[in-house]
């Protein structure tokens, strides 16, 4: 385990990556991590965009349905939005817009490439502020969860 703060770095692999926090996170040790070599940001949280079927890439998504998904997960995770100050928190976007970032990989989501990066970062743009939606509640989860004891039944587990 290594504690790196913002802005540090720690090669591995014979690769370079640097520390970021991401504009959104859920705990005040998030870090993102920028290979220098390839331009790819592992953002923790932050971009993360629930999907009904796997897809590895945004753009196999609608506008609407990345969008949608995107906004509701960065205010669920991260309620404290509705509370910022927007001329700081675009300090933080603007940081990360500066950076030679080519794709992007979320813990939680598709992974987001080419001119898709630049709309992504747009998308953090218009976070602050906003109210945060209501959180599913126990039906849902018990839905998933009947869904996936459904499948595990019907696949022999």
């Amino acid at each position: 385990m290594r504690w790196i703060d913002e802005g540090g770095t720690f090669e591995a692999n014979g690769r370079t990556y640097v520390a970021i926090r991401p504009p959104v996170y859920d705990s005040p040790t998030t870090r993102g991590l920028l290979d220098t070599g390839t331009g790819v940001y592992w953002a923790s949280d932050c971009w993360a965009t629930p999907v009904a079927r796997g897809t590895a890439n945004v753009e196999d998504l609608s506008a609407d349905e990345w969008r949608e998904g995107f906004t509701t997960f960065q205010l669920l995770n991260s309620p404290w939005l509705s509370l910022v100050d927007d001329a700081r928190y675009q300090v933080s976007v603007d940081r990360l817009a500066a950076l030679d970032i080519r794709a992007i990989a979320s813990a939680h989501g598709p992974a987001i490439t080419g001119a898709n990066v630049r709309i992504g970062i747009e998308m953090l743009r218009g976070l602050s502020g906003r109210d945060v939606p209501e959180a599913p509640g126990q039906a849902l989860l018990d839905d998933i969860v009947a869904g996936l004891m459904a499948t595990a039944a019907a696949d022999g587990r």
